[in-house]
């Protein structure tokens, strides 16, 4: 079994508004996920997905974790918003933050290279990721209350991301099928590992792909952490390639 060093490249804070999760309280998530070798996971609020205003969530969670290092800021941004870009300011002036998420499908705006112009040129240069979501969770699960498809198509990902080389992006929850259809196109993006289900899912990823460009994600609380977990813990490649997805490849870049 292998045990490496984990960084978290995405959880959430508080609490999924259509459902009870289990790790939704901090203390609980941040003692499991010590538990499984994860030394720090960056944390995006729930509360910003659905608000009115991403930052109330996004300035709540900061509240939270203030004393908490092992949690790492991911802020959301909707790019909809007048004031977007005052507090992104403020958030990277104030906490100095690495990586910040965008939720489009949500957000209800498209993404494409002129919604991400203004942002790309502000992230860029401060060398901030641009974490974004293919999906929330798995569509099975979805309240009948949200509309249908709550997920980014491949082909509008690839063309947006594709025309800033220069910015890094992680794209959170992807499925394998989808993979083929970006990884080509799209160099300067890490894929997480949390939806990615094929058997042997690292050694897969090697015998198809360089794993350079595979991070690790629990999707706690949506996820019992253990599930991922075991994709590193239970795999056969060598153990320097493990440690790359577990927490090499995202190191440097933060």
């Amino acid at each position: 079994m292998n045990n490496p060093k984990i960084i978290d490249c995405s959880v959430w804070h508080g609490q999924w508004p259509f459902c009870h999760l289990r790790y939704s309280d901090l203390a609980l998530m941040e003692k499991k996920l010590k538990s499984l070798n994860v030394e720090k996971a960056f944390i995006s609020p729930f509360e910003s997905v659905f608000a009115q205003d991403p930052h109330e969530g996004n300035f709540r969670m900061l509240g939270d974790i203030k004393d908490k290092p092992f949690f790492q800021p991911a802020p959301v941004i909707d790019l909809l918003l007048g004031n977007w870009k005052e507090n992104l300011e403020k958030l990277y002036n104030d906490y100095k933050i690495k990586m910040i998420k965008i939720i489009p499908n949500f957000h209800m705006y498209n993404l494409t290279e002129e919604s991400l112009a203004e942002l790309v040129e502000f992230t860029s240069p401060r060398n901030i990721i641009i974490a974004v979501p293919m999906r929330m969770e798995d569509p099975r699960n979805q309240s009948p209350l949200l509309k249908e498809p709550m997920e980014l198509p491949t082909v509008v990902v690839a063309k947006a991301l594709s025309f800033y080389p220069q910015q890094k992006f992680i794209l959170n929850n992807i499925y394998w099928g989808e993979i083929n259809d970006l990884y080509y196109i799209l160099k300067n993006t890490l894929f997480d590992i949390a939806m990615i289900e094929p058997v042997n899912p690292l050694k897969a990823i090697k015998e198809r792909y360089s794993v350079d460009r595979f991070v690790f994600s629990s999707n706690c609380p949506f996820f019992y952490p253990e599930g991922n977990w075991n994709k590193l813990s239970y795999s056969d490649i060598e153990k320097n390639e493990i440690e790359k997805i577990a927490s090499g490849n995202i190191e440097k870049l933060i």
